[in-house]
């Protein structure tokens, strides 16, 4: 497909001279054989993934070269490879808002750089009047964090990572026995007069569960400037700013961090499995009640969301990182809207958002798995609280 190589708007930036911040931290990072290069404003904490020929033009970009200027280098060196005048000003649009490029602009000119920012804004007004995605920021753990990091550095290493599983599979084998008790103990659990019981350990596991993102983020030299509140399914849940991950370079840190959540939720889970088991025989007191309800939470929550790579949650960062496809969701649901586009709608100027026929495979899959199972969950716990909250 050919792509229009003129936009009518050129004429507003054709002479702006940005210049990336001297702030900025850049990390380069491989995907598929492919240099990509991460932008980071430490300041905002903002990220920008840039491929290579936008990182070159990006770095041409130097406060005295116009963008005109740079755009026909970019010509010269890439030729149909090189980004469109459109697709330059998406670019410096884009990275203007995130406040990694700074340009003396014209009122006419931020208007249009800023359209990025303004549907954004609206984005962000939309989630705020759903409950479903509040969130409010409660504090910097930071000092909190680089306490513990140290104390738990030792065992955040491979030699950690198997006495781990060996601690998760031994609680696993002792519970596996014990069938009865566990169905009864569900019933119990669900009951609403439990409910409270179960949000609070809910909450706590949840807690545990943020610090482990911290940790690991820590213990690899990020930082984590946020720690919150959200509504996750009606239900308050902690958060961690961990967002600094996305500029590590190796992609095992990376799936390590999006890991480390779900381990320390399990080790807890784990120690509240052998404290279960230990007393069985005292089955009405509240330490027993309160063991299986960790061990349900985090089960329950490990399972339908955190290790579930088709919502975006820890698994699914995992999985992108581990297929080396960024924006995996995201670029799965254009992948879908563009076959949709070229061979229902018959629209010709249509391009995919990825070139390679393994890439747009993965997309096409993943896309259509994470599509049928959010129905799935969405129909799935929509009825079971309809049948218990049928008021609200």
């Amino acid at each position: 497909m050919e792509r229009a190589t003129f936009s009518p708007l050129w004429h507003r930036v054709r002479a702006l001279k940005p210049r990336l911040r001297p702030h900025v931290q850049v990390t380069r990072q491989h995907y598929r054989g492919r240099r990509w290069h991460v932008a980071h404003d430490p300041a905002s904490n903002q990220f920008f993934r840039l491929s290579p020929v936008a990182y070159e033009m990006v770095g041409l970009l130097d406060g005295t070269r116009t963008v005109e200027e740079v755009w026909n280098i970019s010509l010269g060196n890439h030729g149909d490879a090189a980004p469109t005048q459109g697709e330059v000003i998406e670019l410096l649009g884009q990275m203007y808002n995130s406040n990694l490029l700074a340009i003396d602009t014209t009122p006419e000119t931020e208007q249009l750089l800023s359209r990025g920012r303004e549907r954004l804004k609206r984005r962000i007004s939309q989630q705020a009047i759903g409950i479903m995605y509040f969130r409010v920021k409660l504090f910097n753990p930071d000092r909190y964090l680089t306490w513990l990091e140290p104390i738990l550095r030792p065992l955040i290493n491979g030699w950690g990572f198997l006495l781990w599983c060996a601690w998760v599979t031994w609680a696993i084998v002792r519970v596996a026995p014990h069938t009865e008790a566990l169905q009864g103990a569900f019933k119990d659990a669900i009951a609403p007069a439990e409910w409270f019981s179960v949000f609070c350990v809910f909450v706590v596991i949840k807690a545990i569960h943020e610090t482990g993102h911290g940790i690991i983020c820590k213990r690899f030299g990020g930082q984590v400037p946020e720690f919150g509140a959200m509504l996750l399914v009606l239900l308050p849940s902690p958060y961690v700013d961990a967002s600094a991950t996305w500029a590590f370079a190796s992609k095992w840190k990376r799936m390590a961090e999006g890991a480390g959540g779900m381990i320390f939720e399990l080790a807890v889970a784990a120690a509240a499995a052998h404290y279960w088991v230990a007393t069985l025989a005292d089955s009405g007191s509240l330490g027993h009640k309160l063991a299986f309800n960790a061990m349900f939470t985090a089960s329950v929550t490990t399972v339908l969301f955190n290790a579930n790579p088709l919502m975006r949650f820890d698994g699914y960062y995992i999985l992108s990182d581990l297929l080396e496809v960024p924006n995996l969701m995201q670029r799965s649901t254009r992948m879908l809207q563009h076959l949709a586009q070229k061979y229902i709608y018959r629209v010709e100027q249509t391009r995919p958002p990825a070139t390679t026929t393994s890439e747009q495979v993965t997309l096409v899959v993943y896309g259509v798995l994470a599509m049928a199972y959010r129905i799935f969950l969405f129909f799935s716990i929509t009825m079971y609280m309809l049948g218990k909250l049928f008021a609200i």
